[in-house]
């Protein structure tokens, strides 16, 4: 990230404050996250794009929600 730049990452946690867990990170902003009103989709902002290049450029994301992800959810990597 060039210099100024700020790293954001989604965390989510339950109500007693236990069970602290990243969602989302692309070692660059993301931040803003929100979900569907039937909680199946997770939007949020990021400034992530394919060609892994410092941006200023921020996009909104729209992702399936995944209660209990299995390992190829989980080993998931975003297009080089």
């Amino acid at each position: 990230m060039d210099k100024g730049g700020r790293i954001f990452s989604v965390f989510m946690v339950n109500i007693d404050g236990s069970g602290l867990q990243k969602i989302i990170s692309s070692n660059t902003f993301d931040a803003f996250p929100m979900f569907s009103y039937d909680g199946k989709k997770i939007a949020f902002c990021s400034n992530r794009q394919s060609s892994r290049k410092p941006t200023h450029d921020t996009n909104v994301f729209v992702a399936d929600w995944i209660e209990k992800p299995e390992k190829v959810d989980l080993d998931f990597k975003s297009l080089k």
